[in-house]
C-alpha cells in the first residue's frame, strides 16, 4: 500500500519490524507491538520476584524478533537471563535438545516463545527432564490462546494436562473485569453471522460462534475510528484552503493526520508515535492467565486459562491481582509464588551468560544474584 501512496492501519499486526519508518512509512496500528509485550512480560517477572530466568524460542522471523526484544527488556529491568535456547518449528529432535539445554541452565523460570503446534513436544520433553511441574514456572508469550483443544487431541491428554497445569500466558486485554463481562453479554445476544465474515474463521483459527468474545474487535473498532478522525482532519484542511488552491492530499499527509489523532477508544487510550505509527502502550492492560486443570462437560482432561492478574502499563498501578493463581504442583496462594532459583551460596550470576559462577576472592554471597565484599575481619 505504501508503494502506491496509500496509508494503512492494522488492528492485529504486532511485529517490531513494522516499526521501520522508512520501509513502512504509511503504516500505523492499534495493536500493541511485540516490544510492548516483551516489556510487560519482564515487568511481570520483576513484580513476581523472578530475577533469573531462561528463554526458549522458535527460530523463525517471529520467534527471533520476540526473543531479541525480551533480551533487551530483561537487560533494561535487571533480569538475569541464564540461557537463550532456539528450536525449530515442529521439529521434535531440536525441541528435545533445546529443553535439555534449558535444564542445564539451572533456571526455574522459563519464558517460551512458541505456538500451539509445539506445546505437546515441549511439555513432554520438559517432563522427561524434570523441569516442568512443582518448583518451575513456564510463561508463554503470544502463541497459546486456546490450549484445551491441543490437550484433548494429545497422544496422552491426561499427562499433558498434568504437565501444563500452572503454565502462565500473557495477552493484551482491551477489556477485563466488569467491562469484559458487559461486552461478552452483549456479544452473546448478537447473531454472529450478521457481523462476522466467514473468512475470519480461518484467520482466527476457530469458529467464533464456539469461542469467547473476540477481543481483537476492540482494536479493529479503534482502527476504524482512527481512520475516521484522520479523514475528518483531512477534510478540515481541504476546506480551509483558498479558492483555486490545489486541495489534493497525498498519502503521507493523511497518515500524518491519523498519527496525530488521540482519543479514548474501545480498548483504552489510542495515541500513536508520529514517526512510526506504533500505538503508545501507556494506559494498556495485559492479562496474566494461569492454566487451571479441569474436566470438560464430557469428563475429558483440559485446562481453563483463568485471569489471575492484570498488568497495567504507564498508570502507576502495576500488577492488579484479581483471582487466586494456580502454581505447578497445585498451590493456589499468592503467598507461595515459586522462586526463581538464585545462585547457590558462594556464587553469583555471570552478567554475560547468566550462569552461576564462584565469587571472586574477598567477596561472598548468600545465594542471591551478586557477590558483595566480605565483612571486615572476614575473608573468602
Amino acid at each position: 500500500a505504501g508503494a502506491h501512496d496509500v496509508p494503512s492501519i492494522s488492528y492485529a499486526a504486532s511485529s517490531s519490524q513494522l516499526s521501520d519508518e522508512t520501509t513502512y512509512r504509511l503504516f500505523s496500528r492499534t495493536a500493541f507491538t511485540e516490544k510492548a509485550k516483551a516489556n510487560v512480560v519482564m515487568q511481570i517477572c520483576v513484580d513476581m520476584g523472578w530475577r533469573r530466568l531462561a528463554i526458549m524460542y522458535r527460530k523463525d522471523l517471529w520467534g527471533s524478533d520476540v526473543q531479541s526484544l525480551l533480551l533487551q527488556s530483561a537487560s533494561d529491568q535487571n533480569v538475569v537471563v541464564a540461557g537463550v535456547i532456539p528450536y525449530f518449528y515442529q521439529d521434535a529432535p531440536s525441541i528435545d535438545l533445546a529443553v535439555r539445554q534449558l535444564a542445564e541452565t539451572g533456571a526455574h523460570i522459563f519464558v517460551f516463545v512458541a505456538g500451539m503446534e509445539d506445546l505437546e513436544e515441549i511439555a513432554f520433553a520438559a517432563g522427561e527432564n524434570k523441569i516442568m511441574g512443582q518448583g518451575y514456572v513456564w510463561m508463554n508469550v503470544g502463541g497459546l490462546e486456546h490450549p484445551g483443544g491441543k490437550i484433548q487431541s494429545s497422544r496422552d491428554p491426561a499427562r499433558l494436562q498434568q504437565l501444563v497445569a500452572g503454565v502462565i500466558d500473557v495477552k493484551d486485554a482491551p477489556f477485563y473485569g466488569n467491562r469484559a463481562k458487559e461486552f461478552e453479554d452483549a456479544f452473546s445476544k448478537v447473531e454472529v453471522s450478521d457481523v462476522y465474515h466467514p473468512a475470519m474463521d480461518d484467520l482466527e483459527g476457530r469458529d467464533p460462534r464456539k469461542g469467547p468474545f473476540p477481543y481483537t474487535c476492540a482494536n479493529l473498532y479503534d482502527a476504524v475510528w482512527a481512520v475516521a478522525f484522520g479523514i475528518s482532519k483531512a477534510f478540515e484542511e481541504m476546506e480551509s484552503r483558498s479558492p483555486g488552491e490545489d486541495v489534493r492530499l497525498n498519502g503521507g499527509r493523511i497518515s500524518e493526520f491519523m498519527r496525530t489523532t488521540s482519543f479514548k477508544g474501545a480498548g483504552g487510550l489510542v495515541a500513536f508515535d508520529e514517526a512510526t505509527g506504533d500505538r503508545y502502550q501507556d494506559g494498556a492492560s495485559f492479562e496474566v492467565r494461569s492454566w487451571i486443570p479441569i474436566s470438560d462437560d464430557n469428563g475429558s482432561p483440559t485446562v481453563d486459562p483463568t485471569v489471575i492478574a492484570v498488568q497495567h502499563v504507564g498508570t502507576g498501578v502495576g500488577m492488579e491481582r484479581v483471582n487466586d493463581p494456580y502454581w505447578p504442583g497445585g498451590s493456589r496462594s499468592w503467598a507461595e509464588v515459586p522462586g526463581d532459583s538464585a545462585c547457590p551460596a558462594g556464587t553469583e550470576a555471570s552478567p554475560l551468560t547468566g550462569n552461576c559462577q564462584a565469587c571472586p576472592a574477598g567477596t561472598t554471597s548468600d545465594g542471591s544474584y551478586a557477590c558483595t565484599p566480605c565483612p571486615k575481619g572476614h575473608y573468602a
